[in-house]
């Protein structure tokens, strides 16, 4: 589902770009695309998802030039990722914010959902405490079936 612009959208993407110069990175075409495709949905998408997006608004743009795009902007610290159930990785924008945030995905219909990341500071704190294991949650996603799926 491709989204229309909106000034939050245009504004996270100018955020953005600043922070690529800021870096002495040059804007291209395929990263302001990438940005503007991810800025404008709430979606957590694939390389692949990426390059049909983009692909859309720019013609006989190659699905190297994504993954290769997707790549600085991850070094950038631009874009994050998640792991996903069944190996998929998928990448959205980093908040303006800062603000880190971990997922959770549907089993049933595969829906992703934003959590603030402290929803899960009593069980670091205690896997901490009881393990001396130090949870990164960032990059994964608990599965489970939401309240849709349950009821249907």
């Amino acid at each position: 589902m491709s989204a229309t612009p909106t000034d939050d959208s245009d504004q996270r993407v100018r955020n953005a770009l600043a922070a690529l110069r800021r870096q002495g990175l040059r804007v291209t075409v395929p990263r302001r695309q990438v940005l503007d495709v991810l800025a404008g949905t709430d979606e957590h998408l694939s390389v692949e998802d990426l390059h049909e997006r983009v692909r859309e608004r720019v013609d006989g743009i190659h699905l190297a030039t994504i993954y290769r795009t997707v790549e600085a902007l991850l070094h950038a610290g631009l874009i994050d990722h998640v792991h996903l159930a069944h190996g998929r990785t998928t990448y959205h924008l980093v908040a303006d914010d800062a603000g880190s945030h971990c997922h959770v995905m549907c089993t049933g219909c595969d829906r992703v959902i934003d959590l603030p990341s402290d929803v899960l500071d009593s069980v670091a704190a205690e896997l901490l405490r009881e393990h001396g294991f130090r949870l990164d949650a960032g990059h994964v996603a608990l599965t489970g079936r939401c309240e849709s799926c349950q009821a249907g």
